[in-house]
């Protein structure tokens, strides 16, 4: 099966969080700065601002548009395929790509010409020697999406061929902006010893290492070695630090930033009032990872479900979207192709239940436990309701509100045995990939789940939606996650700049997309 092919880039192209923090990035404040009266034109300047920053410059550590810091990896490094606001995937560093039967391969064709940063070429051979490297490098994001790869056969100077043990129908968007693994790093930094520190991609710009202050103040220009140089919008790029949202949404109404991808539903109204666009997309999924399922009360399956019964998802979908939360109980709202309405009321409010289940599993006066949260997409919000609901069943829950890179240390880490979560909507794959297969971080993975997994990866199109929906029974039945909303994605940017649209297809923006308005 052909899936694209093409020798010109288009340039109209995650969660969710699929973030696994959904969002962290908002861009801003375009300045024009000054000049003298007969001086050079003047220059366009972005500056974005970032409520984090990233422990590393690596993509296969840090990620890319669905991993929370995707502003520091885009623009320094292309994807080998671009995600269209459509949903689509268009060229990128690769020009063409083709499954083989099954989707148990994927035969790449790279673009010609390209450089990286360094000045070394993009082969095939450099390819392969990243995905070898995102495959083993410590803290790697990408070990369920490289799991069942075999070999990689290098065909030339521009052809290599992925092979795999199972169907890899998603591995385009696995390779694309959102997920990072397509943002291929200079086979130089590959045996080098300097990829962490600073970025080594073939994007549209470089970091200016000497103005840049770390944890504060990160500033990148234009990439000299650029393959496509009409494409960038920006003579300079700075990325600001600014850990509180509120800080920001506020900076962006007084005119200081341009952009804020995830300042929050609540903020609508004062955005249109303040003359900015509004841009919307129903896409995060709300709730909290029980990753900490094998020890302790958490052990417990009838424990879990009575944590699941104490919500009220109608108050809360509205304490977190407002008019347009979705309640579910499900890790999908409909219209996604694992959500069953079957299961639309397994775990209704009921805090009497909650309570009786807590008594049969042998809680009678319940118990306390932790839960790492971050304010981010409400996620805040969300872990302090849920311990006023836990509450009222007995039960203690004490989340930590984190910054990011505490948040992703101690998530990685699985220092708490719950987190919780603000993930984009995906299909049953994507999930699988991202979020519901990982060993680590929010712990979904066990055997049965993988089986039934598999059995999504073989499906005919005639009962691809009933295994799509086993996988989502599962989770719920075994509560690997208690889900309570669906809520929109908003985003507000100023008139002076285009190309921050959230869409279905791709609900968080690309920053190489922003340009100045016409």
């Amino acid at each position: 099966m052909k899936f694209l092919r093409s020798s010109t880039r288009r340039r109209s192209s995650r969660n969710s969080l699929r973030v696994v923090i959904a969002g962290a990035i908002v861009a801003g404040s375009m300045v024009v700065s000054a000049s003298s009266s007969l001086a050079a034109p003047k220059k366009k300047i972005l500056n974005v601002a970032s409520l984090g920053f990233p422990a590393t410059f690596d993509p296969a550590v840090n990620g890319g548009d669905y991993r929370g810091l995707g502003a520091f990896t885009s623009l320094a490094y292309d994807p080998l395929f671009v995600k269209t606001l459509q949903g689509t995937y268009a060229p990128g560093l690769a020009t063409k790509g083709e499954f083989g039967p099954q989707n148990k391969s994927l035969k790449i064709t790279l673009r010609s010409g390209v450089k990286f940063s360094d000045g070394s070429a993009l082969t095939a051979a450099g390819v392969k020697a990243w995905f070898l490297h995102a495959q083993s490098v410590p803290g790697n994001t990408f070990q369920q999406t490289l799991k069942p790869l075999t070999s990689i056969k290098v065909e030339g100077q521009l052809g290599l061929t992925l092979n795999f043990s199972d169907p890899v129908p998603g591995f385009l968007d696995d390779l694309s902006q959102g997920s990072g693994l397509g943002m291929v790093a200079s086979p130089k930094a590959i045996k080098g010893t300097k990829m962490a520190t600073a970025p080594s991609g073939a994007g549209q710009y470089i970091l200016d290492k000497k103005n840049t202050v770390s944890q504060i103040t990160y500033v990148y220009i234009p990439n000299p070695n650029y393959w496509n140089k009409s494409a960038i919008h920006w003579d300079k790029v700075v990325v600001k630090v600014i850990t509180d949202s509120t800080a920001q949404f506020n900076a962006l109404v007084a005119g200081q930033v341009d952009v804020a991808g995830f300042a929050g539903v609540g903020n609508v109204d004062a955005a249109k009032a303040a003359g900015l666009k509004v841009s919307s997309t129903t896409n995060l999924l709300m709730g909290i990872a029980i990753n900490g399922r094998t020890t302790g009360p958490l052990s417990n399956v009838l424990v879990r479900r009575a944590l699941a019964h104490a919500v009220d998802r109608k108050a809360m979908s509205k304490l977190l979207g407002g008019n347009l939360g979705v309640a579910t109980n499900q890790f999908a709202v409909p219209g996604d192709d694992s959500y069953d309405p079957a299961i639309k009321d397994l775990y209704a409010y009921n805090p009497k239940k909650a309570k009786e289940l807590l008594v049969k599993a042998g809680y009678p006066n319940g118990f306390t436990f932790t839960g790492l949260s971050i304010a981010i997409a409400g996620q805040d919000v969300e872990a302090r309701a849920f311990a006023s609901y836990l509450a009222a069943i007995g039960v203690t829950f004490e989340p930590t509100i984190a910054d990011i890179p505490t948040y992703l240390t101690q998530r990685f880490g699985n220092v708490h045995p719950t987190t919780t979560l603000s993930w984009g909507r995906g299909t049953v794959i994507q999930m699988y990939d991202n979020l519901w297969g990982l060993p680590t971080g929010y712990v979904s993975s066990d055997a049965k789940l993988a089986k039934l997994f598999k059995q999504v990866l073989y499906a005919t199109p005639k009962n691809y939606s009933a295994a799509a929906k086993k996988v989502q029974n599962y989770i719920m039945d075994e509560v690997h996650f208690i889900m309570w909303s669906g809520v929109p994605q908003v985003g507000f940017s100023s008139p002076k700049i285009s190309g921050a649209e959230m869409t279905k297809g791709r609900p968080i923006p690309y920053i190489i997309d922003f340009m100045p308005s016409k």
